[in-house]
């Protein structure tokens, strides 16, 4: 078996062409680079929160079933930010020195773009989500529309659970 990591885009151009050629396995379109790539992908579910973990596996299936629907460049970006957030959520499981991730951050190169759409995945799936927009993001939130918004949601129902559980 080939050790090779699987990027996004090499995913997502065999789906387009198992798509294209009708490949099936059990009724449902596949792809051996795809599955590989699901693979990669499935291991870092483990260090999401508890009940997004299945969800975690779907959404990058479906954004990798999306090949030959949606342009290429704008389903890589989007899985770009979930295997940004995996490393991330791995590196903050193992490791949970903020100093250091941001290293990690930089070697990663993130544009506003990619930083709000990680920042986005990282509120949505990790329960460092708070955290790393705090430590990481920081004063460049207000620069992140997006982002913030979701920063907002996410810290106005922690707020709810914890009056819950002063009670």
């Amino acid at each position: 078996m080939n050790d090779k990591k699987v990027t996004a885009m090499e995913a997502i151009e065999d789906m387009k062409l198992a798509k294209l050629f009708i490949i099936t396995e059990d009724g449902k379109i596949t792809s051996s680079v795809a599955n590989r790539y699901f693979k990669q992908m499935e291991k870092y579910a483990q260090f999401c929160l508890e009940d997004k973990q299945n969800e975690w596996n779907e959404k990058i299936r479906s954004l990798v079933g999306m090949a030959g629907e949606v342009s290429n460049e704008d389903i890589s970006y989007e899985l770009y930010s979930f295997e940004a957030c995996g490393e991330v959520m791995e590196f903050l499981d193992k490791n949970n020195d903020f100093d250091k991730l941001k290293e990690l951050i930089k070697l990663q190169g993130h544009t506003a773009g990619t930083m709000s759409l990680l920042g986005q995945v990282m509120l949505y799936f990790s329960s460092y989500g708070l955290e790393f927009v705090d430590n990481i993001v920081g004063d460049r939130l207000g620069l992140l529309a997006n982002l913030k918004d979701e920063y907002n949601k996410v810290k106005r129902k922690q707020k709810t659970v914890m009056k819950k559980l002063q009670k």
